[in-house]
């Protein structure tokens, strides 16, 4: 086992922040609800559309599963850590074929769409041509065009991968913004993050891995869930004891994994990282 959940319901038009400590089932969890791995043991994961709801656990047992295939192409959309652009593909290209192949939108249409979006993440045709390869494409603006992939096709839930981890706080903060337009009505997102300031400024709700070095995987617990109303009307005092308060939260599990040489609260830097 390397993660538990009781229970946890992510509502439609949500984003939800996990905050994960190394060895607590981040990998897991994505590949989970990303139908791309069979990993769940126990329990039942439903995704619910209103019309019609899927189990992912039968959706593995189907054979040939393509009603799985089906569902992950048509509900899913991703945003990898590591971007996972098609090198010799165009970054545009690399925009539109998802729409192309889910949505059935033809090229132009997806250009259409994609040149909005590569205008709203910062990347303007004079600084990203049309011809353009991925290849040559920097770090950040990678990350930024796998921003415009995900939300160029119409998804119920979006999943990424700390997606901002290439990324400077200013750039940062507008993506997450764009993604925030971007979640409503039948839409959802998990974001897999370490920046608790972005998860204060943008999460519905924000869930907390526990890690007992004693049972050995992590685990969801109900006290560990916050929503919006619970940070989003306290003083700045008290909201500074929050993130400090999750912080250390990090910094224990560390220590319980580490050592047990002290109890005392580190005094990370507010955009800490793991």
């Amino acid at each position: 086992k390397v993660l538990e959940i009781n229970q946890l319901t992510i509502d439609q038009g949500e984003i939800v922040f996990f905050f994960f400590f190394s060895g607590t089932g981040k990998s897991t969890l994505l590949e989970t609800l990303g139908l791309m791995n069979n990993t769940l043991c126990q329990g039942a994961i439903i995704l619910d559309r209103g019309d019609r709801k899927f189990s992912f656990s039968e959706l593995w047992k189907e054979d040939g599963r393509k009603t799985l295939t089906n569902v992950r192409r048509n509900n899913l959309s991703f945003i990898f850590q590591n971007t996972n652009l098609m090198e010799n593909f165009t970054a545009y290209e690399n925009i539109c074929l998802s729409s192309m192949i889910k949505d059935g939108r033809d090229q132009q249409t997806a250009m259409q769409g994609a040149e909005t979006l590569m205008s709203q993440i910062g990347l303007p045709k004079s600084e990203v041509g049309i011809s353009t390869l991925s290849v040559n494409l920097s770090g950040g603006q990678r990350q930024r065009v796998s921003f415009a992939r995900a939300l160029n096709n119409d998804f119920s839930l979006l999943l990424c991968d700390e997606p901002t981890g290439n990324l400077d706080e200013t750039n940062a903060r507008e993506l997450l913004r764009i993604i925030r337009e971007n979640i409503s009505g039948t839409r959802s997102a998990i974001i897999v993050s370490h920046d608790i300031d972005l998860a204060l400024q943008f999460a519905d709700k924000i869930v907390v891995i526990n890690k007992d070095p004693f049972r050995g995987f992590g685990e969801v617990l109900q006290e560990n869930i916050y929503r919006r109303d619970y940070w989003s009307s306290r003083s700045v005092l008290e909201l500074q004891e929050f993130r400090d308060r999750i912080i250390y939260f990090f910094s224990k599990t560390r220590e319980s994994t580490i050592s047990k040489q002290t109890e005392s609260v580190p005094k990370w830097h507010k955009n800490y990282k793991s």
